[in-house]
């Protein structure tokens, strides 16, 4: 059968299910706009949704394992370390999307257990009611000046951007450098969004890093952010996607991860 054919009967199995619930970390303001494209496209499935960390998603996720009854069915946006995590624990289920043919076969799993559908890269973000840009930071370096010391903010669970740093500065100039960046005394924060709006408020003056996403968007609506690109080479975090083992709506699970992956969602997820 073509893709269309295909794509059609599987819309008809979703619609028989009628719902699918998705987790994914970032907003609900994220979330909504996917959701309002998908329910426009695939009229007669009701979309509900989990928006939080990483660490939250996380936590749902093996709980309802080991209870063996998912309820969450479409992990539409996590990280390498979640990712790896989920798949030796057996808690994804095996989907390759047809929309995979669009993609490098670096990109996703052969198995159909995953998909990197976009990357996200690591800037310096910073407050510039409480940092002038000429004090600001042009790199990571910069962070261990004096005058950062309790000024600074990271997120707790920072294991990929500690790893990619480590794989920049080599292993033991990295580990060097951690060392003297805990010293500076930084405010631990969990998750990214919660980060993100504490530097916007002027309660933490600068974030180690934080998602260039989260940056750009605030400061083109006039809030009080700037980023900087770090005069170092920086991380690049991939985000993946992947259905849940043991969905309630498999059918319907497929079809909104068949979406997330399409060009259409490509493009809401770009202008996100």
């Amino acid at each position: 059968p073509s893709d269309a054919e295909m794509a059609a009967k599987l819309y008809e199995a979703a619609k028989k299910e009628g719902e699918v619930m998705v987790y994914t970390a970032g907003t609900s303001q994220e979330w909504e706009e996917l959701a309002a494209e998908f329910s426009k496209k695939y009229a007669g499935i009701k979309t509900a949704a989990f928006s939080g960390t990483s660490e939250a998603i996380r936590d749902k996720i093996f709980t309802e394992a080991r209870a063996k009854k998912a309820i969450g069915e479409v992990l539409l946006r996590t990280t390498f370390d979640d990712t790896y995590t989920f798949t030796k624990e057996a808690v994804l289920e095996p989907y390759l999307s047809p929309e995979t043919k669009n993609y490098d076969k670096s990109h996703y799993d052969p198995n159909g257990l995953w998909v990197i559908n976009n990357y996200i890269v690591d800037v310096i973000e910073y407050n510039t009611q409480a940092i002038s840009k000429d004090q600001a930071p042009k790199g990571y370096q910069d962070l261990l000046k004096p005058e950062y010391k309790g000024k600074l903010g990271l997120e707790a669970s920072a294991i990929p951007w500690f790893t990619s740093m480590l794989t920049i500065m080599g292993k033991d100039k990295g580990l060097e450098y951690m060392k003297k960046l805990a010293e500076q005394k930084p405010r631990l924060v969990s998750g990214h969004t919660s980060l993100h709006k504490l530097v916007v408020s002027g309660e933490i003056p600068v974030a180690v890093y934080m998602y260039h996403f989260r940056s750009v968007p605030s400061k083109e609506a006039g809030e009080p952010i700037e980023w900087v690109d770090p005069v170092e080479v920086t991380p690049a975090d991939s985000i993946f996607t992947a259905v849940i083992k043991n969905a309630a709506q498999p059918n319907a699970a497929r079809l909104l991860m068949d979406f997330m992956l399409s060009e259409e969602g490509a493009k809401i997820v770009t202008k996100q």
